[in-house]
Formats: C-alpha cells, structure tokens, sequence
C-alpha cells in the first residue's frame, strides 16, 4: 500500500488497482511499478526542460528571444493588493477590476 501524508500524519491510504495495466499497489510489485513510471515521466519533463532551456539560450544568443514584455504595473495596485493580503477581497476579484490575467497576478 502507498501511504499518502507526512511523516506526522500517517492515517491515510491510497490504492491504485489498474486492472487494464495489471498494477496493484497493495503488491510490491504495483508499488515498483508505479515507481517507475513515475521515475520515467520525471526524466522525460527534467529532458524537456533541458532541451526548452537550450532553445531559449540559442535564441537568445542570435537575438531573436528577448523574454517576456513587462507589464506595467496597475495605479490602484497597492490598495487591492492590500485588501487582498487582509482576506478582504478575492484574488478573482483584484485580478478582475485591474484587468490582470491569472499569471500576471502574484500572490
């Protein structure tokens, strides 16, 4: 069995019964082979990173990437952040009265 939690809180459980790809976690067997996948798919994102990173560095080295554009910061910023900090307005709503998309907000 694959315990989910840490080291403070051992209570809980996951079973993963695949019956199509034949992994059973409550075997050891499931267990390695859940591993492994996991292993493999953390080597093909760590690959593709590498091979982005190079990408970007060969760019920018012909000049042709220069990064993101910076956004300019909204007047009223301050005040709403600050109302966000103090729980008394949603990130939603000061993302949506600043007109700011998801990843240009920062919590």
């Amino acid at each position: 069995m694959t315990e989910i939690g840490n080291a403070e809180d051992k209570c809980c459980l996951l079973i993963f019964i695949s019956l199509k790809e034949a992994i059973d976690t409550t075997t050891p067997t499931g267990v390695f082979m859940l591993t492994v996948f996991g292993a493999v798919a953390q080597l093909e994102r760590d690959y593709i990173k590498d091979r982005q990173r190079e990408g970007i560095s060969i760019a920018v080295s012909e000049g042709k990437y220069k990064g993101h554009k910076a956004i300019e910061v909204p007047k009223l910023w301050g005040k709403y952040y600050k109302m966000y900090k103090e729980n008394t307005i949603k990130a939603v709503d000061v993302m949506k009265i600043l007109e700011l998309k998801k990843l240009h907000f920062i919590n």
